[in-house]
C-alpha cells in the first residue's frame, strides 16, 4: 500500500449521514449529502518522524485520530509521522475524521483505490467507527449525495441540496439497551430503519416531499425511540421545523435543515 507523496490539502464543504440509524453489528443504507453551507479546511503533511502532531482538531477527534494512526502504523508497519492542521471548528467531527484519514490513506497509497476504501472501513471498524461516520468515505470519489451500505456500491442522488440553520447536541450517543440490546427488537428495528431509509432514497429519487417528510417524520420517532434525548430540545425543534437527529461519535447531533430537491 505504501507509494509516499508528501502533503495533501482539503478544502470542502462538510457532508453529513442525513438519513440512516446506525445500530451495533447491524449493517444499514445511510444517505449522505454535502452540506452546502458549511465547510472545513483541512492540510495534511508526511513527516519524517514518527508520529501524529494535531492543531485545532479538538479533543474528541483527537482521540479517534490517534488510534486510527497507531493502527495503521502498526498495520503497514511504518515509522512516519503526520502532521495534521485543521482550518476552524467543525461542524461535524465525524466528517472532519474522514477527510483526515482519507488524506493520510492518499500520502501512503498515492491514490484512493477500492482496496484503499475496503481497507479503511475495516479501520473504522476494528476501531468503533459509527458506520454512518464511515458511509462518508466516499465522498470525494462521488461528489454529490448518495446512498451507501457497507459492501455495496454507492448510488448517487442527482439534485439533493441541503443546508443547515442550526446543530445542536441532545445526548451523550447512548441507546436505551432495554430496546437495542433485545435481540429481536433490534432485529425488527434494522428492517424498519433499512426500509424507511431506501423509501426515503425513493422520494429524493421521485422528488415526493410528501413522502419524503412522511419518512423523515417515522425515522425521527425511532431517534426518540431509542435515545434518551434532551426533552428541551424537542419541544424546540418540534414546532413546524424541519429537523433530523445525526450521530456524530460520542453524541447525537438535532439539526434545523433545508432540503432541496
Amino acid at each position: 500500500m505504501l507509494n509516499f507523496s508528501n502533503e495533501v490539502n482539503v478544502s470542502t464543504c462538510e457532508y453529513f449521514p442525513l438519513f440512516g440509524i446506525s445500530l451495533p453489528r447491524k449493517h444499514n443504507p445511510v444517505i449522505v449529502s454535502p452540506i452546502r453551507n458549511s465547510k472545513i479546511s483541512v492540510n495534511v503533511e508526511l513527516m519524517r518522524d514518527e508520529g501524529l502532531e494535531l492543531i485545532d482538531a479538538g479533543e474528541a477527534l483527537e482521540r479517534y485520530l490517534f488510534s486510527f494512526y497507531r493502527f495503521v502504523r502498526d498495520e503497514l508497519n511504518f515509522n512516519y509521522g503526520f502532521r495534521v492542521v485543521v482550518g476552524g471548528p467543525p461542524t461535524y467531527k465525524g466528517f472532519t475524521y474522514v477527510a483526515v484519514t482519507n488524506a493520510m490513506a492518499r500520502i501512503l497509497a498515492g491514490r484512493l483505490t477500492d482496496e484503499v476504501y475496503g481497507f479503511l472501513n475495516v479501520v473504522d471498524s476494528r476501531l468503533g467507527v459509527p458506520e454512518c461516520v464511515t458511509a462518508l468515505r466516499l465522498y470525494d470519489r462521488v461528489v454529490g449525495a448518495y446512498i451507501w451500505r457497507y459492501g455495496d456500491e454507492a448510488v448517487k442522488i442527482e439534485g439533493l441540496e441541503a443546508s443547515v440553520k442550526s446543530v445542536s447536541s441532545v445526548t451523550k450517543a447512548m441507546y436505551r439497551n432495554s430496546i437495542v440490546g433485545n435481540e429481536q427488537v433490534s432485529n425488527v428495528l434494522t428492517h424498519l430503519i433499512g426500509q424507511a431509509t431506501i423509501e426515503v432514497f425513493k422520494s429524493l429519487i421521485s422528488r415526493d416531499v410528501e413522502m419524503l417528510h412522511d419518512y423523515i417524520n417515522l425515522l425521527n420517532k425511532v431517534w426518540e425511540s431509542i435515545y434518551v434525548l434532551d426533552e428541551q430540545y424537542l419541544r424546540s425543534y418540534s414546532s413546524g421545523n424541519t429537523y433530523l437527529y445525526v450521530r456524530d461519535f460520542d453524541e447525537v447531533l438535532i439539526l434545523e435543515i433545508e432540503l432541496r430537491l
